[in-house]
């Protein structure tokens, strides 16, 4: 068998019929369309000089009459020549980062939390500027190091996030302290 892939990016998903078989193809989806080995040399030439990809409605519709026509001249009802199948797009993958603040201070510690979908392996999270901030080895907490910006990187190898933490030096405020003695405060 010969393959031929055509892929829906159009907002669109639509049916079509080849002969008694409906088909329905999904937006962001691919249709495979294989012929026999024995198929003539115009069909498999017809096949690979058609588009690709196609975008809107109007050319979705137009490639779905060309395949249609190219493989009903060909095949006649009911012949195994020839299989349709589509794959359907892969989910798109998410991390969510829940920092109680981005804003920390020098020797502070946060604990935070990572929510994802339709990703796969695990997830970590690491600080690549140690000398700000850096994550300890329960892997959900970051400790504030030093003043500057640090970024927390957290998903996978193949899909990930960064989050900005900016880390201040500590507040001092330099009060001054009388001392009064006790006999003072006290009256009798």
């Amino acid at each position: 068998m010969v393959k031929f892939e055509f892929r829906n990016l159009s907002d669109q998903t639509t049916g079509f019929r080849i002969y008694d078989d409906r088909f329905s193809w999904k937006s962001g989806a691919t249709m495979i369309v294989q012929v026999a080995d024995a198929s003539s040399v115009s069909l498999k030439f017809q096949l690979q000089s058609l588009k690709k990809q196609v975008a809107n409605l109007q050319d979705l519709i137009q490639l779905i009459k060309l395949i249609q026509s190219a493989i009903v001249s060909e095949f006649p009802e009911g012949s195994t020549g020839y299989s349709l199948s589509f794959i359907d797009p892969a989910p798109v993958p998410s991390i969510d980062v829940i920092l109680p603040s981005r804003v920390m201070e020098v020797g502070d510690e946060m604990v935070f939390d990572v929510t994802s979908s339709n990703l796969t392996g695990k997830i970590i999270a690491f600080i690549k500027e140690q000398d700000v901030a850096k994550v300890l080895k329960d892997g959900r907490t970051i400790q504030a190091v030093g003043p500057g910006t640090a970024y927390l990187k957290v998903g996978t190898k193949q899909y990930n996030k960064e989050f900005p933490i900016k880390v201040e030096a500590p507040m001092t405020e330099k009060v001054e302290v009388a001392e009064v003695p006790e006999s003072e405060g006290k009256k009798e």
